[in-house]
């Protein structure tokens, strides 16, 4: 977790945000139907989510 807020805190250009929400978004949320297969995939969506929003 330490390791995506880290990246998340880095990016400061849209076109690096829209990388997110073209596919590492989507992928976690795919990820986050099976929470029991991927520990702590709710808390990586929820800070994707929150990086999203603050664009």
């Amino acid at each position: 977790m330490q390791n995506l807020q880290d990246i998340l805190s880095t990016l400061t250009h849209p076109s690096e945000i829209g990388v997110i929400r073209g596919g590492v978004l989507e992928s976690a949320e795919l990820l986050a139907r099976y929470p029991a297969q991927f520990p702590g995939i709710d808390q990586a969506l929820a800070m994707l989510k929150q990086t999203l929003h603050h664009e």
